[in-house]
């Protein structure tokens, strides 16, 4: 199976750019970890890019892909926003079946068994909720032209869509047809461009666009997922401590955003990909850093976080004793609890009432047992054993978080 990917810069900076990641590190990351993982799968994975992302990807960096096409600097007179479109050029230059895989997503096990049976494969199919509704009825006011297809969409008789972390096709006139219809909905509506949230139009160009042609076309779907997911509600996709059991991880949204997601990420390439861990940090390292760290010290204090947040979890829900201790990259303040990791990166999460106690009692190489003897001495004696048990599991809820942060480890 024919593997694609995209990547156009939008004549952004890779080194200083996020691309809506918490930071360019995290961003280079993932599409570091989505390229090696795909290659552990696949011997053909093939990357559409631009001059920019040629430079940082291939050049840099060095990801294996087995081939590269730099073409998408045809694009750079839209505006960077419109990031869909980098997906549908690459899907244009296809004659044949392929799979295209987003640069946030992660996968574990082969993907393609269903395209089999089918003239499309999505990721899910996604429910519009009334967060999809409002931003339609924010954008289209100021559209002077939509597709046919998508008629149905904007009269909320059919208020379905495709995620398209995964999209695979095996008809390639469809395909043609989805393309041509992508670009001819911007392109119709340039002229408003300015009066349009952008990041928003994406959704609808791509994935509603697709879903609505495609019943149109009466083309036969495949979803990854089973289920349909509400287009806000995508829970577990960033469970880096399930995995190599859970297969397929897409960090979508607001995940980008999420420190804990972004650092068990990180974590997961520290540990498996070090060598591109340290590409990476050379590559965006600035005067910013006090000093660079060495690399058995990242080593020390990091890379074995996300395992403790596995151990953990399991211990607990096998109800086992284990040893928890301290990591000395963080300082506890008034409000907020800072952490600060080795190559500089400073985060600061806000301090709970449970906190004090949960440091109070971790502040040395300590068991579970001894934990939850010492926490109980923080309970009046008449409290009934229901809200001990839940005062417990809070507790270790928090400590969950916690671990996650890179403050615990456990053994």
């Amino acid at each position: 199976m024919k593997i694609i990917q995209s990547f156009w810069s939008g004549k952004k900076d890779c080194k200083k750019d996020s691309y809506s990641w918490l930071s360019a590190e995290f961003h280079l990351l993932s599409w570091t970890l989505s390229c090696l993982q795909l290659r552990n799968f696949y011997n053909d994975v093939t990357l559409f890019t631009d001059n920019e992302g040629y430079e940082i990807l291939i050049k840099q960096l060095q990801l294996p892909y087995t081939n590269v096409v730099v073409n998408l600097d045809k694009l750079n007179h839209y505006p960077p926003s419109l990031w869909a479109l980098a997906k549908i050029k690459a899907y244009s230059m296809m004659d044949e079946t392929f799979i295209h895989i987003d640069g946030d997503v992660f996968i574990w096990g082969r993907i393609d068994r269903k395209l089999e049976s089918h003239d499309i494969l999505v990721q899910n199919f996604e429910v519009s909720s009334d967060y999809y509704k409002s931003m339609w009825y924010n954008i289209r006011p100021h559209l002077n032209y939509i597709p046919n297809s998508i008629e149905p969409y904007d009269k909320q008789i059919n208020l379905k869509a495709c995620n398209m972390g995964i999209f695979g096709c095996t008809d390639i006139n469809f395909l043609n047809k989805y393309c041509s219809e992508v670009f001819k909905f911007v392109n119709h509506n340039w002229q408003n461009l300015d009066s349009i949230k952008l990041y928003n139009f994406n959704i609808f160009f791509e994935q509603v666009l697709l879903n609505s042609l495609a019943i149109q076309q009466n083309k036969r779907i495949a979803k990854y997922i089973e289920k349909s997911i509400g287009d806000n509600e995508y829970e577990g996709f960033a469970d880096f401590e399930e995995v190599p059991e859970k297969e397929y991880l897409h960090l979508i949204g607001c995940y980008k955003k999420h420190f804990i997601s972004c650092n068990k990420m990180r974590n997961y390439v520290l540990e498996n990909y070090p060598q591109y861990y340290y590409k990476i940090e050379n590559l965006l390292w600035t005067d910013n850093y006090r000093e660079k760290p060495s690399e058995s010290l990242l080593f020390c204090k990091e890379v074995y976080t996300l395992n403790s947040l596995r151990k953990l979890k399991s211990n607990l829900a096998k109800d086992e004793n284990f040893i928890i201790e301290p990591i000395s990259c963080y300082s506890v303040r008034k409000n907020y609890i800072m952490i600060e990791f080795s190559n500089g990166y400073i985060h600061r999460i806000e301090k709970l009432s449970i906190d004090r106690i949960i440091f109070k009692i971790i502040n040395r190489r300590i068991d579970r047992k001894s934990i939850e003897f010492e926490a109980m001495k923080y309970v009046e004696k008449d409290t009934s054993q229901w809200l001990k048990d839940k005062y417990i599991s809070i507790m270790w809820e928090r400590v969950k978080y916690l671990v996650a942060c890179g403050l615990f480890l456990i053994s």
